[in-house]
């Protein structure tokens, strides 16, 4: 069974760990009655050049994470966190 989608984006501008974010997302999953966070942030800097990003950080930013956290939906323990950077997106699984 897979993770569905329960509630968000919830945009916020000040990462947990103090990590420079132009802006991040929290979004709520679901999966048989058991709820799980999952935030997307995007890396200080990011916002003002996307034409110098991947694709992947691009469509993660014009859709306020939702394309970053759709790959997960099957996994048993999606990531915590997805950091989108020039390069990509990095994936945290511990909070």
């Amino acid at each position: 069974m897979e993770w569905t989608i329960a509630s968000g984006p919830r945009a916020y501008n000040r990462a947990r760990y103090r990590d420079d974010i132009d802006i991040g997302w929290s979004w709520t999953l679901e999966r048989a009655g058991r709820e799980r966070a999952i935030r997307v942030e995007v890396a200080g800097g990011r916002l003002n050049y996307l034409r110098c990003l991947v694709e992947d950080s691009v469509a993660a930013i014009r859709s306020q994470g939702r394309t970053a956290i759709a790959d997960y939906l099957e996994e048993s323990e999606p990531p915590m966190r997805i950091k989108v950077t020039s390069g990509g997106l990095l994936s945290y699984y511990d909070d």
